[in-house]
């Protein structure tokens, strides 16, 4: 079983180029986790 893991850092950015190369590597769609965050702050610490 393989597990896929795909990010964007902005919710207007698509995942699908990460998708498609996920199932073309063999990862089950229910074994693919997606993540659509920033990792900027909006204020400094």
């Amino acid at each position: 079983m393989d597990i896929g893991y795909a990010r964007v850092s902005t919710a207007k950015r698509d995942l699908a180029r990460q998708l498609d190369a996920l199932a073309a590597a063999g990862v089950d769609n229910e074994h693919i986790f997606v993540d659509k965050k920033s990792g900027r702050r909006l204020a400094a610490p």
